[in-house]
């Protein structure tokens, strides 16, 4: 009697006969891709790997706990994409195909935060203005649920007054990272001027203003004030700090301009940029712009203090006699 036998079934007996003689369990690792940071903390999308080894009947299927929720992947190696924020508790082993079981490899922590801190600053605030000398404590504070803050740098500590003893526009800045590398960088920006105290007729910059039932419009702006053709435009204020000190060393500056109109359009020609001085004796910024240096017209005032303010005044040179 002739037995006719398969390759296939040579094949599974010689399994079965493998399998049967394997007590050994299979051995599982893991890869973190890519690897925390020296606090255990990633930013990043996670790839976890895990692969199994078996020298006897082969590894037959990975088994993995993620968080609670139990899964089983067949064949030695399986690959999960780990992106939200939070901490993963990991838990893994395989088996071989003789049932042997690997010993689970427990508490495995897989930590990722891709959320940067958050950053506040009330003071000082965006955009603020705040007199020369005033006293500002700097007001701001950082947090991060996730991995928690690591470091933190700022223009100013947290209660230290900022800068407020030079005029003009200043940044303060925040810079908060987290335990994962996360970092997030807030920059306000505020400016510290004058408290300009106008000296001249009617509590106004001018020796000579229009009452201010007069001031008709003249183009764009106001007319503020006329003088004749040789006279001088008294122009005079104070500049003090937050104390009402009168600060003596500012720089501020008149620039003259001829306005020319164009339809509903104006056109300024810049004739004068002149220093306005400090007179210490009345502790007054005090010039005379003489009107000699101009041909009858409408001109602009510019007035800048020095601290990024400015005003600007309209007036009339006429040929004759000024009026009001």
């Amino acid at each position: 009697m002739r037995f006719l036998i398969s390759a296939g079934f040579v094949i599974l007996l010689g399994l079965t006969a493998l399998a049967a003689g394997d007590t050994t369990p299979p051995v599982s690792t893991h890869e973190i891709d890519p690897v925390p940071n020296a606090e255990g903390w990633n930013n990043t999308v996670v790839t976890l790997t895990i692969t199994a080894e078996d020298d006897g009947s082969g590894v037959k299927a990975i088994h993995y706990i993620l968080n609670g929720e139990e899964h089983v992947v067949m064949g030695d190696t399986v690959q999960i994409q780990l992106g939200k924020d939070g901490v993963y508790v990991l838990e893994y082993w395989a088996t071989d195909n003789a049932d042997n079981v690997e010993a689970p490899h427990h508490v495995i922590q897989i930590k990722i935060d891709r959320t940067p801190p958050v950053v506040f600053v009330e003071a000082p605030e965006d955009g603020a203005k705040y007199f020369l000398h005033q006293p500002v404590e700097a007001n701001w504070y950082t947090f991060d649920t996730l991995s928690g803050i690591a470091t933190t740098e700022a223009t100013r500590l947290f209660g230290e007054e900022i800068l407020t003893e030079d005029v003009g526009f200043h940044e303060f800045r925040v810079k908060a990272v987290d335990k994962a590398g996360n970092e997030t960088v807030v920059e306000v920006n505020y400016q510290v001027v004058y408290k300009v105290v106008p000296m001249g007729v009617q509590n106004t910059y001018l020796d000579n203003p229009l009452p201010p039932d007069e001031r008709e419009p003249k183009g764009r702006l106001l007319l503020f004030a006329r003088y004749a053709h040789g006279d001088l435009i008294g122009i005079s204020f104070a500049l003090k700090d937050y104390f009402d000190e009168v600060y003596p060393n500012g720089v501020p500056s008149l620039t003259v301009t001829e306005v020319k109109f164009e339809g509903t359009r104006e056109r300024h020609v810049i004739w004068d940029w002149l220093a306005i001085p400090y007179d210490p004796d009345s502790g007054i910024y005090r010039i005379y712009y003489p009107t000699a240096k101009r041909k009858p017209g409408i001109y602009d005032l510019w007035i800048g203090f020095g601290d990024g303010n400015h005003v600007r005044l309209r007036i009339e040179i006429t040929a004759g006699k000024a009026e009001g």
